[in-house]
């Protein structure tokens, strides 16, 4: 071929196609919501011991996430938002708890509240309430403090809390066992909650506020000398955290039905840590995700606990193991995987559908021919 006539000869270039805003913004809730909805169907389907389990695992996944709200952000580890499950549980059992019934548990209760008698919304939403006011109440001094002290402050209110609980009698019975609150949270109640929770937590770490709550977390200096107010950024995630874990504790009584002020104390700390730190504190996917494994570890231990048998092989009732293997557990994530399970990241979006390369071949595509020479 002449010079003149020559032609260059392309293969064709495969380009990536970036993944549409909508489609990044929304992926990690729409997977998180996807994989609940899929565990409860799995719930509904199943005996009424294992729904009894789901539905226990999404309460504690309400919590958890307000938790995340929190701690996850902020870095502030917290040893007392237990504190607000317990507020929300017993504010919403005194107007939900029948009249008639308040008369003979609590029969030196003032007349308005004696009469009143909420449904369930309406219970978990003074539930929320009564959390949001003590959390205001206590939020500008403690946020002031930083680090050890902040944790050993916060887990002073859980004290705190739970020695008024113990001994208020008129209001909270003591000791006794509060009872009579309407069992009211079905396993699809309490997967809408969660799924709420999850969705209002995205949206908040993705928002201005969440995003100067953050840069307190990855440097509480940094984010001074750029004209944050750090006692005010933890303040938002604060109150956010108080309104979703009172949910979480309204909800917790509506299921029960009863309970003591021990509900709401060292172990529910315990074990929602645990949840938060094996999943990944950092994360919300890390929050739900450990959420679930954790549920469905204890509920696995606690049948050994009690004794299981395995064909030819029986295993005799181990009473406290389910401590000590979650604590096992937690000792285990921090010791190899400090990050927890996600690693502390968020669930990403598959390698095709992530942005592309800037109209250059992808690797391993054909490039253009070289010009034939000339003839």
């Amino acid at each position: 071929m002449s010079a003149s006539g020559e032609t260059a000869v392309r293969s064709p270039v495969k380009v990536e196609r970036e993944a549409h805003p909508l489609l990044r913004a929304s992926w990690t809730p729409a997977v998180l919501v996807a994989g609940l909805l899929l565990i409860a169907l799995f719930g509904a389907s199943s005996s009424a011991v294992l729904q009894q389990v789901v539905t226990t695992g999404f309460v504690y996944l309400v919590v958890v996430v307000g938790l995340y709200t929190f701690v996850g952000l902020s870095g502030v580890v917290s040893f007392g938002h237990i504190s607000f499950m317990g507020i929300g549980a017993y504010a919403c059992a005194l107007v939900a708890i029948p009249a008639t019934m308040k008369g003979v548990l609590l029969p030196t209760l003032p007349g308005w509240l004696q009469s009143i008698e909420l449904g369930l919304f309406a219970s978990v939403a003074v539930g929320a309430v009564c959390a949001l006011v003590f959390a205001a109440a206590i939020a500008w001094p403690i946020m002031r403090i930083s680090g050890l002290a902040a944790a050993i402050t916060l887990f002073a209110v859980l004290i705190v809390v739970n020695t008024i609980g113990t001994n208020w009698d008129p209001v909270t019975r003591g000791t006794r066992t509060m009872l009579g609150v309407p069992i009211e949270t079905t396993l699809w109640v309490a997967f809408g909650f969660g799924v709420v929770a999850v969705l209002v937590a995205w949206v908040f770490q993705s928002s201005a506020a969440g995003l100067r709550l953050k840069m307190t977390r990855e440097d509480e200096f940094g984010a001074r000398s750029l004209g944050v107010s750090v006692a005010r950024a933890r303040i938002w995630g604060f109150l956010l955290s108080a309104v979703i874990i009172g949910i979480g504790g309204a909800l917790y009584a509506h299921l029960q039905g009863s309970f003591t002020p021990a509900d709401f104390y060292l172990r529910t700390t315990f074990l929602t840590i645990v949840m938060l730190v094996v999943g990944g504190m950092h994360s919300l996917s890390g929050a739900v995700i450990g959420t679930m494994v954790i549920t469905g570890l204890q509920q696995l231990l606690n049948e050994v606990q009690d004794g299981i048998s395995l064909g030819v092989v029986t295993i005799s009732s181990r009473p406290g193991i389910t401590q000590v293997a979650l604590a096992v557990v937690l000792l285990l994530i921090l010791v190899f995987r400090s990050e927890g399970i996600t690693g502390g990241r968020e669930i990403p979006l598959p390698r095709r559908w992530r942005s592309g390369n800037g109209g250059q071949p992808a690797a391993g595509a054909d490039t253009p021919a070289s010009k034939p020479p000339a003839a």
